[in-house]
């Protein structure tokens, strides 16, 4: 367990970092008052903490190590709501705006 969950560990990171800057690019898009946009970012700060301080209070590393999968799946889902809300919101303006002037589901270029 313990060569594989290097591994794992990095790749737990990998997500949360994707998940961190997916959201910040959704926050700059939509606005920083965006009540749903925090409380995902909310969401995903605590997956991010869970692992750690579990296995602190427990002071046991295979506590954090299964919680750790769990909360990232958990950040995941959020960042794909919170996506998929920017999406039809995108949708929505539209019907009422110029092509031009409609929000780009995360185009970054």
């Amino acid at each position: 367990m313990n060569d594989a969950w290097h591994i794992v560990k990095w790749v737990w990171i990998v997500v949360m970092v994707a998940c961190f800057a997916s959201q910040l690019i959704v926050a700059r898009r939509m606005g920083w008052r965006n009540r749903r946009g925090r409380w995902v970012a909310t969401v995903t700060a605590i997956c991010a903490m869970l692992p750690n301080t579990l296995s602190g209070i427990f002071e046991d590393r295979q506590v954090g190590r299964m919680v750790a999968l769990p909360s990232a799946v958990v950040a995941v889902a959020m960042t794909l709501i919170l996506l998929f809300h920017q999406g039809k919101a995108a949708g929505k303006t539209a019907a009422y705006d110029d092509a031009e002037d409609r929000i780009q589901t995360l185009g970054l270029s």
